[in-house]
């Protein structure tokens, strides 16, 4: 097994090539991730008991570092592991062959149904990603619960990680930007505000295109403009609204912006309607 000139460790010659192997398996993880007994189990499929000993055996030869609720690899020594599995596979193999051991796990194939390993809620997004699995990302990022609310912010949440979903959100937003495909960036604006991240601007600029393309009904797009909390973005949201209502719709928003207490965006916003 070739490896970085820069790092020697002994221990690593003297393993077995099972435990070789399951050293260069540890690469695919996200660098930096505490690995614990779950993960490794899942990696290597083995028994728990079996992943606990071998995360152990690495650790004694100095590959991996105790931090208490599990191992870590320190930089150099993550860059080694996976150049290692890199020379066994292609890395976007590997990815994908550790999601398909992750979805197994899963109910009817719904991510957010995952049991929790201490790893894999927070780093999700990003194997998909490397495996070129984008349209799992957009399948995972529309997962719904039973009672119809957003499946992936929902576990995240449960598990004290509301800003990992943001995250998670932010970076397929910024995949679809690069693509400059607008209904998906429409979409993700709205799972952005769905999921709790405030107001985004980005939905309220997209508001018109929202009514003019269909994505949203008049109704839908009138009733998310009349609940921004800010004067001014909520008159500026409602004149950009206004081209795309009917006449019934557009009374409406007439008389929301008469109600606005700030005289220069009731003004402005008066003028635009006009």
């Amino acid at each position: 097994m070739s490896r970085d000139r820069t790092f020697h460790n002994p221990g690593l010659d003297d393993l077995s090539p099972d435990n070789q192997a399951a050293f260069a398996w540890l690469g695919v993880l996200r660098e930096g991730a505490v690995v614990r007994p779950a993960t490794a189990t899942m990696l290597w499929a083995q028994p728990e008991a079996e992943a606990r000993q071998n995360l152990q055996r690495l650790s004694d030869v100095g590959l991996l570092q105790f931090v208490g609720e599990g191992y870590r690899l320190d930089s150099a020594t993550h860059e080694v592991a996976r150049k290692s599995l890199s020379e066994r596979m292609p890395l976007p193999e590997a990815h994908t062959r550790l999601l398909e051991a992750y979805r197994a796990q899963t109910r009817d194939n719904l991510w957010h149904t995952l049991p929790d390993d201490g790893y894999i809620y927070a780093h999700l997004t990003w194997h998909l990603e490397q495996a070129g699995w984008e349209n799992e990302i957009h399948a995972l990022l529309q997962e719904e619960t039973a009672d119809g609310r957003n499946g992936w912010y929902e576990a995240r949440q449960c598990r004290g990680q509301p800003d990992g979903s943001q995250l998670d959100v932010a970076l397929v937003r910024q995949l679809v930007d690069e693509r400059e495909d607008v209904g998906l960036q429409c979409r993700y604006a709205l799972i952005a505000a769905s999921t709790s991240i405030a107001h985004d601007e980005k939905l309220r600029v997209l508001l018109p295109r929202l009514v003019e393309t269909g994505f949203w009904t008049p109704e839908q797009g009138l009733a998310y403009a009349l609940q921004l909390p800010h004067e001014g973005r909520r008159a500026k949201a409602l004149a950009q609204l206004a081209p795309f209502l009917p006449e019934s719709l557009f009374a409406g928003a007439l008389a929301a912006v008469r109600e606005i207490q700030d005289r220069l965006s009731r003004a402005r916003a008066l003028a635009d309607l006009a």
